[in-house]
């Protein structure tokens, strides 16, 4: 078992038993997330052996990053029907509200569909989920989760969460929960082309969380002269 499960353990799958544990005090949407997780990594056949743990191993950060990250997306592919989701996600409009609906209608929270949503772009999409600008708390992280499309990853690499949460403050109100910003602004990318966003921000009370969608690229202004 790597170090960071063992610091922050809310689901454990336990191979012997062939066993699921929660932790009671996470909300139900929550539980439903870990069991799907951990029934991720019992499916896949080469995280068995981190499963135990070692003592004379010590699962490395790269490696458990990425086996976490693989049970993550096994998990979204299960909670969300496969490719039903991004049938339906992109049969309108991705927004704020239409994630709001779409969570509803899976049963899953609005942080987990916000993710999954971002993961099935095509567009260079962004999200975030973090602390609300105003009202920081030194005792948690500022930023919880920073997650890309990968159009956005390969088209705006210098784009990082430290710049998104630095623009959502000049943005988002002082309101504490619902809808915080709607705003428009102008991301330049790799290779110097400047693109109009629209950056929604939503607070559940707990989490702010942050959509950014590419609405396309800045027009360049022509002057047109009077032909004399």
């Amino acid at each position: 078992m790597g170090r960071h499960r063992k610091r922050d353990l809310k689901a454990l799958y336990v191979p012997d038993r062939k066993r699921i544990l929660l932790d009671s005090d996470l909300p139900k949407l929550k539980q439903r997330w870990g069991e799907a997780h951990e029934i991720s990594h019992s499916v896949l056949p080469w995280h068995q052996s981190f499963m135990h743990g070692d003592p004379n191993q010590t699962l490395s950060m790269s490696c458990e990053i990425e086996i976490e990250s693989e049970a993550n997306f096994a998990a979204g592919r299960l909670l969300f029907f496969g490719d039903r989701f991004k049938e339906e996600l992109w049969s309108g409009n991705i927004s704020i509200p239409r994630i709001k609906e779409l969570a509803g209608d899976y049963g899953n929270t609005i942080t987990s569909t916000l993710w999954r949503a971002i993961e099935v772009c095509d567009s260079p999409t962004f999200g975030m989920v973090s602390q609300h600008p105003h009202y920081i708390s030194a005792d948690k992280p500022t930023i919880r989760y920073f997650v890309v499309s990968r159009s956005f990853k390969e088209r705006f690499s210098a784009i990082g969460s430290e710049s998104v949460f630095k623009a959502i403050s000049q943005h988002c109100t002082h309101r504490k929960a619902g809808p915080l910003a709607n705003e428009e602004v102008v991301v330049t990318d790799d290779n110097g082309l400047r693109h109009r966003y629209l950056i929604e921000c939503f607070s559940n009370r707990y989490d702010v969380l942050t959509l950014g969608t590419c609405l396309g690229v800045v027009s360049k202004k022509v002057s047109v002269g009077n032909g004399k």
